[in-house]
């Protein structure tokens, strides 16, 4: 292999860029950015993927929580009827209690 045959090719290479107008230039320069770009998002991607399936799996040992707020939708206003009847209720058994007293 003759290096001194290559180097000769990249310097024609390179006045032949600088020959070129500007905006060629900044097309071949955005081109070449993008092509590197990409394969490294790609396995960033990939790692990141693989970084939040292992954290999935980390076991804390945090002690789990009921969702209070599962109620059905049929029973909302009725059911807070009902408690407010019940504590009507137990306001005037109460209050009945304490005048007997």
């Amino acid at each position: 292999m003759d290096f001194k045959n290559i180097e000769a090719k990249i310097k024609k290479w390179v006045l032949q860029l600088q020959t070129l107008p500007e905006g060629h230039k900044k097309a071949i320069l955005w081109t070449i950015v993008v092509l590197i770009a990409l394969p490294m998002l790609f396995f960033w991607l990939q790692g990141t993927l693989k970084r939040m399936e292992s954290v999935e799996s980390i076991d804390l040992g945090l002690p789990e929580f009921e969702n209070v707020n599962q109620s059905p939708a049929t029973e909302g206003p009725q059911n807070q009827t009902n408690g407010l009847q019940e504590l009507q209720n137990q306001v005037n058994n109460n209050s009945q209690i304490n005048n007997q007293e």
